[in-house]
């Protein structure tokens, strides 16, 4: 007797998947050979997302084997994500497949136990296929599991029901994201060749928009179907539109959901791996989670609807004091010259910081939330917190100069500059400005940066603050040492020098004496030049400045190297590249460069030109306005004949 509640037709235009269909068939069917009810098969839960197609998969590998189970396949959706609340209870899904089972309606049990029993008595001597679509939890679903070999369960869920894993030896398949050829396979099969490579660009438009969601491509070819006139680029309106444009983030820990919810740091984990287990959110790497567009795109619906704009900004302030006061509080432990003077508002109360306690903390947290948190000072800047804005780049400065993050860097003080116009305050201008310009000035836009640092000069004077002027002079000084107008770099660097110690300023002393040694030794002044560097080390040694002491050690390398002491310059190198390789991967590229000089000087050709191509590739990637002179300079040294340099 053939039940009558089979699952839904298979679709014709079913795109891929041929491996996740291959996992299918290693995860229940019985070893080939064996009895086909001597094998107990163990259930298997497809997961994913909402949308990425496992009901899809699991109706056309059920239609693909049905001749494995003869006596046929019952269909239920338990209802467990659906548009209501109300997910259908195991009593209830038992009865639809009594009802299937041609059980007469007066012989159904009124308890759910005597239901399982007699649904699981009928099934004993049967091959057949359980599909239990769409479940919510793994209690759901225990009481429809068949118990007899030849018998196989397979269910859907959002949620990865490792209840069943654990009490029931459940396998289980994770279906991922359509690939972008995947997604353009999806629409050809479903548009047609035609009307795919009419419209190139507006499909590519459709593919990054859909994320490699099958729902969402489906609703872009229904949509299509129904104005076959329309162009397709008219059709994707809805679709995630900027989501990641304008998303806070692209991921987020415990402790920032905490801060957003306001909620103590143990509740939002708990609500986080809920989230998980439902493929409402995925945990991308240990403590991090993140979430689809798409689906952040309909979080936002839901906030709108139901919290209140006082409630939203609210929780907005919440999550900006959580990155900006632990951004600030990861600076501190960075370098004292880039540190920018910030007095924020104190965190609202609930927010929660970071756990930085060392530099070594403070990098790695930087590393992990730069991206993030140049999409959160974006967020600022379009919600109307412009002191967050300006103040959390300024925070950022220390870490994204240090590792070269040149561009992050340009970008977030582009922001932080038009928050502080729009605050009208000069302070905030001056030091967007002059982050904005140190950015710029490894970019190789010179002209801008110079532009940018005058503008900074004249407002840390109108300040009355000497120490904002003379960070604009050095860097005004750097300028000129690009264009070889050394004279020039000096005088500005011995002003920025009485500058500092007018305001008291040890770290900035420090780094502007460094300066000072470096224009004389340009100017062939070396003795001048060393007596400045090695007050400079002093100074940075006072204060424990690492970062300025490995700077002043490269600075003592390239006099040595000047005074044609190829060794002594050798050992100065490899003693501030020994700090930089915590950090300073800008400078450290610079000193890479000076070794791999130096090396050659010395006759050291082969390790030498080693030397300059690890330079170059760090170059390129961190001061690419720079790279192509060093590539330049590696090409000649290929060529015969050609002497090492005795000047770098």
């Amino acid at each position: 007797m053939t039940p009558r509640r089979a699952p839904p037709p298979d679709t014709e235009l079913f795109t891929a998947r041929e491996e996740e269909l291959a996992a299918l068939d290693r995860l229940t069917l019985p070893p080939a050979g064996s009895p086909p009810t001597a094998h107990v098969m163990a259930p298997c839960v497809i997961t994913g997302t909402g949308g990425v197609g496992k009901t899809t998969l699991a109706v056309h590998w059920a239609h693909r084997v049905r001749d494995r189970f003869p006596d046929g396949q019952l269909y239920v959706n338990l209802q467990g994500f659906g548009p209501t609340d109300i997910a259908r209870t195991p009593a209830d899904a038992v009865r639809l497949f009594l009802d299937a089972l041609q059980v007469p309606s007066q012989l159904i049990p009124a308890t759910l136990e005597a239901r399982v029993g007699l649904y699981r008595s009928l099934l004993a001597e049967r091959r057949m296929l359980i599909l239990l679509d769409n479940a919510l939890d793994s209690d759901q679903v225990r009481p429809l599991l068949p118990n007899a070999p030849g018998c196989l369960a397979l269910i859907t869920s959002r949620a990865e029901l490792t209840g069943l894993v654990a009490a029931e030896g459940a396998r289980t398949l994770s279906l991922g994201l359509f690939s972008p050829a995947h997604s353009r396979e999806l629409l050809t099969r479903r548009l047609g060749v035609d009307k795919v490579g009419a419209e190139p660009k507006a499909v590519d438009d459709i593919v990054s928009r859909c994320a490699g969601l099958p729902l969402a491509l489906a609703i872009v070819a229904a949509r299509a179907h129904a104005r076959p006139a329309f162009p397709l680029r008219t059709l994707i309106s809805g679709l995630a539109a900027d989501a990641a444009e304008d998303g806070c983030g692209a991921d987020g820990t415990a402790v920032a959901a905490a801060g957003l919810a306001g909620i103590p740091v143990r509740q939002a984990h708990h609500l986080l791996t809920e989230l998980t287990r439902a493929n409402l959110a995925a945990e991308r790497s240990p403590g991090r989670y993140g979430w689809h567009d798409l689906l952040r795109v309909y979080a936002e619906e839901l906030t709108r609807l139901h919290d209140s704009e006082a409630e939203r900004r609210e929780a907005l302030h919440r999550l900006l004091d959580h990155y900006l006061h632990s951004a600030r509080l990861g600076d501190r432990l960075l370098d004292l010259y880039h540190r920018v003077p910030l007095a924020p508002a104190p965190p609202r109360p609930g927010v929660v910081l970071a756990r930085i306690t060392d530099r070594a903390q403070s990098l790695a947290w930087f590393g992990r939330e730069h991206r993030t948190l140049l999409a959160m000072i974006r967020h600022a800047a379009r919600s109307g917190f412009d002191a967050h804005a300006w103040q959390l780049a300024g925070a950022c400065w220390g870490f994204l100069s240090q590792e070269g993050r040149s561009d992050d860097q340009a970008a977030m003080h582009h922001i932080a500059l038009e928050a502080a116009a729009r605050l009208d305050d000069p302070a905030a201008q001056a030091h967007a400005r002059v982050g904005l310009a140190q950015a710029l000035i490894r970019l190789g836009q010179d002209d801008a940066s110079a532009s940018h640092l005058r503008e900074a000069l004249d407002l840390f004077g109108g300040l009355g603050d000497p120490a904002g002027q003379a960070l604009c002079l050095i860097y005004l000084s750097v300028v000129e040492d690009r264009h070889g107008r050394s004279a020039e770099g000096l005088a500005m660097s011995e002003r920025a020098l009485r500058l500092y110690r007018a305001a008291g300023d040890r770290a900035g002393e420090g780094r502007v004496l460094n300066n000072i040694g470096w224009f004389h030794a340009q100017l062939g002044a070396y003795e001048e030049a060393l007596r400045h560097c090695e007050e400079a080390l002093a100074v940075h040694c006072e204060l424990d400045d690492k970062p300025g002491e490995s700077a002043t050690l490269d600075s003592l390398g390239h006099i040595h190297h000047l005074l044609g002491r190829y060794e002594q310059a050798i050992d100065y190198y490899r003693r501030s590249l020994a700090w930089r390789r915590g950090g300073k991967r800008a400078l450290g590229a610079r000193t890479l460069r000076r070794l791999g000089e130096a090396q050659l000087a010395a006759g050291r050709l082969c390790e030498g030109r080693g030397t300059l191509r690890r330079a170059l590739d760090l170059v390129a990637e961190l001061a690419p306005g720079d790279a192509d002179a060093l590539r330049a300079r590696i090409s000649r040294l290929n060529e015969p004949d050609e002497p090492p340099a005795q000047d770098s």
